[in-house]
């Protein structure tokens, strides 16, 4: 967590800065440094106090300098342009000066890898700590405010790129890939306020910087570049805070093709790499996750301007020809939104215009219409926007003809005036049409993308930002369970979580062959017999279990091969006897597991279950603690929607299962129920269980 007393709020609004670390580039040579930064500030605009410390005290560029950092009068940013240990030493004898935000350049810290760049990130953090800082960096290339030009960073398009303010805060763990995301989204004409580059994030985190940013009423939308997060738990709060404020974080997460699973004694804790917990928690909190750089530009074009989470999940399409139209209806279907049939209102409305139309049902084919009149998508955008089963228009166009582009680009910006809904351009063309292309964005108000496939990508983001974040339930109550440290076996699994409401089927634990033959008459054939021990965490590996076992001759012999067998593969395992079972014959397998993740804490999985869990990795994670309507999403895909009570019953389950791990969090190391099954009668039993406890 960052500084005090408005520390990270003076970094991102400041109205003075003091830059050390200042000199003049010898002749020839580039704009480095701190200099680099004082033309920047000079650049963008900068009104209010800018300071330099240099030893001379000469004049910098018209400023003159102060001797030392002792000599200073407080300001709201220190700029540190220093080798990594006088950077540590300046940045304390800045804040003894009352400074409490710094953009710190220098490199040399932990991203250098060895025990010198450790130590002085340590001393830095040490420092931020006593004094309460904001601290952009180290390893940072700075943090820009565009809006009141305090740009106070050493980007390179900062030197020759005019930056458009608006309403797109970029934070992103790459200062390189920063500028790149800040002048490409010019280039689109969306206009930015704020560039953050977080550097190594020793002190003050993404996280952090989004909280701070959803505070700000001047951003509208965040696009965030993730490599990692040291605490997912506080970046995912940090996203629902921005959400909830009505400001969307767009996520790119590098790393999404990693293996990340551990060596660990459930399914649960292999299956949790790192990219579904990223993919879990970002959904789950309100965020929306793209797949490349270029979605991470262009997705945050639909929420500038807009209000945030009205719903886009009818869509029209409103096409100049036949071919482009099934482009689009086909793309927006595989993205999961809908193309509906238009209303017969509405096709009337469309029909009483008396223009040739190639089709009027949705898509929508101009192509004719084009031809007589200048003003066709306007005209078309107001009847359409009246229907209440549509909710957004999406414009495909190619290549068009210069009189006609000029012409298109007008009519469009029109039918945003007035069709009351949200119209999106996809211009398919290249840069016979740029001219137009670019009006169409400087113009703002109308979401123009370079192909269809972008603007579909950006309104699934849309459409997924419509949909209420679930909110985070009360902590609950607490449950001990003591000092058990370690596997519980399957027995004592289920028998812990029986008692917080998981549904068994009817077994017994049996430690003798004559007990084994008692449970079996009670549970009534035929039978499952599996070994119990804490050891075995995968007893069919070792030979451990016998199913349909028919009757007393076959449970007799069933009980002597699975003991011969389990003993042989694993002669040091403890063994206490078996549990018999009734068979019980499943139309659904899940997995239902919990996992005390390092960076996450406790998250709940579900997923399809059974033997081959690891080999299909179908499972999706939820931070805990969540909601049973969040948990009955989570399940849905796995149990169909074709039956709700089931789906009702499987998501009372699964919350309990998730209910009593977070209560029981101190203790829970990891927790898996494989497989939860539902029968064809719609009963939810949990055939096997194992929790692994820590004092």
């Amino acid at each position: 967590m960052t500084g005090t007393d408005g520390a990270l709020e003076a970094l991102l609004d400041p109205s003075s800065i003091v830059l050390v670390g200042v000199s003049r580039p010898a002749p020839g040579k580039s704009k480095v440094g701190g200099y680099a930064v004082l033309q920047n500030l000079r650049r963008g605009g900068f009104a209010g106090r800018i300071s330099v410390v240099h030893p001379s005290g000469d004049e910098i560029d018209g400023i003159r300098a102060t001797r030392s950092i002792a000599e200073l009068e407080p300001h709201d940013v220190a700029v540190i342009a220093l080798p990594a240990a006088a950077a540590v030493t300046a940045v304390r004898g800045c804040a003894e000066r009352g400074i409490k935000a710094f953009v710190v350049l220098s490199s040399g810290f932990g991203e250098a890898g060895t025990p010198e760049g450790d130590a002085n990130e340590a001393a830095l953090r040490e420092v931020a700590d006593e004094y309460g800082l904001a601290v952009g960096g180290p390893n940072s290339l700075g943090v820009v405010n565009i809006l009141n030009g305090a740009w106070a960073g050493n980007f390179a398009i900062l030197e020759s790129t005019d930056l458009r303010p608006g309403g797109l805060a970029i934070v992103s763990q790459s200062g390189a890939i920063a500028g790149s995301l800040a002048v490409r989204a010019s280039d689109r004409g969306v206009g930015i306020s704020h560039i953050v580059s977080t550097g190594n994030e020793s002190v003050t985190t993404a996280a952090d910087v989004i909280t701070a940013l959803a505070a700000e009423p001047r951003v509208e939308v965040i696009a965030l570049y993730l490599e990692g997060a040291h605490d997912g738990r506080a970046l995912a709060e940090a996203c629902r805070t921005a959400r909830l404020a009505g400001k969307p974080v767009v996520v790119f997460k590098v790393g999404e093709t990693e293996v990340g699973a551990r060596a660990a004694l459930s399914h649960t804790a292999k299956l949790a790499g790192t990219p579904a917990l990223y993919r879990g928690a970002l959904l789950q909190a309100g965020a929306v996750q793209v797949d490349s750089l270029n979605e991470l530009v262009e997705t945050p074009m639909v929420f500038l301007g807009t209000e945030i989470g009205r719903p886009v999940r009818r869509v029209c399409v409103v096409s100049i020809s036949g071919g482009l139209g099934a482009v689009t209806a086909d793309a927006l279907v595989r993205a999961g939104l809908e193309v509906p049939v238009l209303a017969g209102a509405t096709q009337d409305g469309l029909a009483a215009l008396e223009l040739p139309f190639g089709a009027i049902s949705n898509p929508v084919d101009t192509a004719g219409a084009t031809q007589r009149r200048l003003d066709v998508f306007a005209l078309v955008a107001e009847v359409v926007g009246a229907d209440p089963g549509v909710d957004a228009l999406v414009v495909p166009l190619a290549s068009r003809f210069r009189a006609s582009a000029e012409s298109t680009a007008d009519d469009l910006l029109a039918a945003a005036e007035v069709a009351g809904i949200p119209l999106y351009v996809a211009w398919f063309s290249g840069s016979d049409n740029a001219e137009f292309v670019a009006r169409l964005r400087s113009a703002g108000g109308v979401p123009c993308f370079d192909d269809i496939e972008a603007c579909v990508r950006a309104l699934r983001g849309a459409d997924l930002v419509s949909r209420p974040v679930a909110a985070v339930p009360d902590a609950g109550v607490v449950v001990d369970l003591g000092t058990v440290d370690g596997l519980l076996d399957e027995a004592a699994s289920k028998a812990l979580l029986a008692e917080h409401g998981l549904p068994l089927p009817r077994e017994r634990h049996a430690h003798t062959l004559d007990e084994a033959l008692a449970a079996a008459d009670e549970v009534g054939y035929p039978v499952a017999v599996k070994i119990v021990s804490p050891d075995l965490a995968h007893k069919a590996a070792v030979g451990g279990v016998r199913l349909d076992v028919a009757d007393a001759a076959e449970l007799t012999a069933a009980y002597g091969e699975i003991l011969a067998a389990v003993r042989a593969a694993a002669p040091t395992a403890v063994l206490d006897g078996v549990l018999v079972s009734e068979m019980v014959r499943p139309e659904r397998e899940l997995l239902v597991g919990v996992y005390d993740d390092d960076t996450f804490g406790p998250v709940l999985a579900v997923g399809r279950g059974g033997s081959r869990v690891e080999e299909l990795a179908d499972v999706e994670f939820r931070l805990l603690p969540t909601t049973t309507a969040e948990v009955e999403n989570l399940c849905r895909s796995h149990v169909g929607a074709d039956r709700p009570d089931v789906l009702t019953e499987v998501a009372r389950v699964v919350s309990g299962i998730g209910d009593f791990a977070w209560a029981a969090r101190e203790h829970v190391r990891e927790l898996d129920v494989n497989p939860l099954v539902v029968t064809d009668s719609g009963e939810v039993r949990a055939l096997d269980a194992v929790v692994s406890l820590r004092r």
